[in-house]
């Protein structure tokens, strides 16, 4: 069988990734996006990189010293640049 992500907790979810090892995976996923539509803003690139990277909204607001409204938002706003309407979706647009 194999094995299962474990849901990140908002209040510990830096036990499971280094600072560092979170900012470059982010750097990553956010230059990928980029290159699937250059309109994306800089903070929506950085919470749709937290998403692929498994962060809930609430780790992502942490990680950005946002509100979860705000991330929220931010995420809404890119998923409607990007023609996506789940988190699905968005992860078979990102592997396609």
């Amino acid at each position: 069988m194999g094995r299962r992500a474990t849901p990140l907790v908002a209040g510990n979810w830096k036990m499971f990734k280094g600072p560092s090892e979170t900012a470059s995976f982010c750097a990553a996923l956010a230059a990928r996006l980029h290159a699937l539509d250059g309109r994306l803003t800089r903070r929506e690139l950085d919470v749709l990189a937290r998403i692929l990277s498994g962060l809930t909204s609430e780790g992502i607001a942490l990680d950005l010293r946002v509100s979860v409204n705000t991330v929220l938002t931010y995420r809404k706003r890119a998923y409607g640049r990007l023609g996506v309407s789940s988190q699905a979706e968005l992860f078979a647009l990102c592997l396609a």
